[in-house]
């Protein structure tokens, strides 16, 4: 047999592996099926707590910037969407090497001033951007509304969407007669007046729902508030910017607690923030969650938040922005610099 013929039969022979190990992975039972380091993008730092999740990432998309993906939201069938506020932009995410996490964003809208808040109900994605309220449904971009009070200078931030209806953060102004100043409002469908939730927030800047009660961060003064009034404060200038409520049995160290990022100081000596921790509502107890001590009282691991971003160990010098729950209980936390890190379950022994 020529060379050229047996060239050819190694060729064909090299294909198909080559392209049955990518069958074999893009259809693979991730996660319960693939140990943690196999996984293709598996990390060890930002640290977290020793057996607690399986760190990976996700997304690594540096031309995004310092600011990456500032909002994140997941579908019911677990679709991820992201914005990024300083261009207008919205993005889903395709996955492209087969392990069940999303790695490739794909733009939907490009056209926006300065979107804040994001939310998934029903199928479709509503979008706020100052004023006006946005659906994106089958590849079309409409307006709900555009009456929302907006104070210019300042964002306004979470939005929550239900069956009941809409729940917007709108943003203290300079004014303090201003009778919209630090206000959750409400409304059931685009075309009722909105009415007052809740008011004297300063600044909700992102929202989560636990049993009808609302819950939110406010940046402009370091600290977690319901609309009952419960105030759970942080360390000056963490400025928390994203919060989700973790109602999975996935990871048990984190159920019914809010996890909350507290994206951390810019001129400060000492830094405070670039983390993400967990708040149970019920007494008031934070814990961190990234970066952590793997294994508290271990010499190789005994350092404080500032020096484990310091050395490398969280996230330092980059921001994190927000953080999402899908519906297999899996967590997104996005990261300036375009990036996005995924804690999914071990696998299944």
């Amino acid at each position: 047999m020529s060379f050229g013929r047996w060239f050819f039969i190694l060729l064909i022979i090299a294909v198909r592996v080559i392209f049955g190990h990518r069958a074999v992975a893009q259809n693979a039972d991730y996660p319960a099926s693939v140990p943690c380091e196999q996984r293709p993008h598996v990390l060890d730092q930002p640290w977290i707590p020793a057996g607690l999740a399986c760190l990976e990432e996700a997304v690594n998309e540096p031309s995004m910037g310092s600011w990456g993906f500032t909002s994140l939201a997941v579908s019911d069938d677990g679709t991820l969407y992201a914005l990024n506020a300083m261009r207008g932009e919205v993005y889903t995410f395709d996955d492209t090497d087969g392990d069940a996490l999303p790695d490739a964003p794909r733009m939907l809208v490009d056209t926006l001033r300065q979107p804040t808040g994001l939310a998934h109900h029903d199928g479709v994605l509503y979008i706020l951007d100052g004023a006006t309220l946005y659906r994106w449904f089958d590849d079309d971009l409409e307006v709900v509304r555009d009456d929302l009070p907006f104070h210019v200078g300042l964002m306004n931030g979470g939005l929550i969407v239900t069956d009941e209806g809409f729940i917007v953060g709108i943003g203290a102004s300079a004014n303090p007669d201003d009778p919209d100043n630090g206000t959750l409002i409400e409304f059931l469908t685009p075309n009722d007046s909105f009415s007052t939730r809740a008011d004297n927030l300063g600044q909700p800047f992102d929202i989560a729902l636990i049993e009808d009660v609302v819950w939110g961060i406010d940046p402009e003064h370091d600290r977690l508030f319901s609309e009952t009034g419960t105030q759970i404060g942080f360390t000056v200038d963490s400025y928390p910017t994203g919060t989700a409520y973790y109602d999975s049995n996935v990871f048990p160290a984190l159920e019914n607690k809010l996890l909350v990022v507290l994206s951390g100081s810019n001129d400060r000596i000492h830094l405070t923030g670039y983390s993400v921790v967990t708040v149970d509502v019920n007494t008031g107890e934070i814990a961190a969650l990234m970066p952590a001590r793997p294994i508290p009282g271990s010499p190789e691991s005994e350092f404080s938040n500032e020096e484990m971003n310091l050395r490398g160990s969280g996230f330092f010098p980059y921001h994190p922005w927000d953080v999402a729950v899908t519906p297999q209980g899996w967590v997104y936390i996005s990261v300036g610099g375009g990036r996005i890190l995924a804690l999914r379950p071990h696998a299944n022994n």
